[in-house]
């Protein structure tokens, strides 16, 4: 399904954005809440034309375009089928969406020993990232990806580490980490963040747990 034909069947129950993420939850019902979405939406929203970095391309990569329209946005993406399936469909709204292609080289398996790697100061955490990536001071950092649904396949530690990596050196860069239930992604945000600001925890029992970070380094 487009999301040209998407767009055609969501319900005008508010009238604004939030009608948008209320089809969303109809139609993910596994993916976050609505409170969730509209939580991050309202964040960005907040910072005005932000720098957004993103780990994942979703169904909700349209409404993370809109509410940063006038920002810079940029979506770090594994699955290349899913890439162009997305900027086909981008390209139908008359949008432009900025998605690179990075890979995942580890598994879930690996999550101990690569945090005891790092404590040994041999670092395998670091993604392919560009230089640009790189050098942008960030506002926020959203990571719900990779998908990490079994330890026999890629997992979010090189995400949450690199949102780590690209925030600690920077003051007010907000990171949320979605699916922060599970055992990899609580383990490597108590991890990265314990010393950052801790502003909010979402769960409702239903969706996976959001956790918001903030950074706070000061020189």
């Amino acid at each position: 399904m487009s999301i040209q034909y998407v767009y055609k069947k969501i319900e005008n129950k508010y009238n604004d954005y939030r009608d948008e993420i209320q089809y969303l939850v109809n139609q993910n019902p596994g993916q976050m809440s609505f409170e969730e979405y509209d939580y991050i939406y309202k964040l960005i929203k907040s910072k005005s034309e932000c720098k957004l970095l993103v780990f994942g391309l979703g169904r909700d990569s349209n409404l993370w375009l809109d509410v940063n329209k006038n920002g810079k946005t940029i979506f770090l993406e594994d699955n290349q089928e899913w890439i162009n399936s997305i900027e086909i469909q981008i390209k139908n709204l008359n949008k432009q969406i900025d998605i690179r292609n990075i890979t995942y080289t580890n598994v879930g398996y690996d999550a101990d020993r690569l945090l005891e790697e790092y404590d040994s100061e041999n670092n395998n955490l670091k993604l392919n990232l560009s230089d640009d990536i790189r050098q942008i001071k960030w506002d926020l950092i959203l990571v719900d990806a990779p998908a990490g649904y079994g330890k026999d396949m890629p997992c979010r530690m090189k995400s949450i580490y690199e949102s780590y990596n690209l925030s600690n050196k920077t003051f007010d860069t907000d990171v949320i980490v979605h699916d922060a239930e599970r055992v990899i992604e609580k383990q490597y945000t108590n991890y990265f963040f314990k010393d950052y600001n801790h502003i909010k925890t979402m769960d409702d029992n239903k969706h996976g747990v959001l956790q918001h970070y903030r950074s706070n380094y000061k020189k």
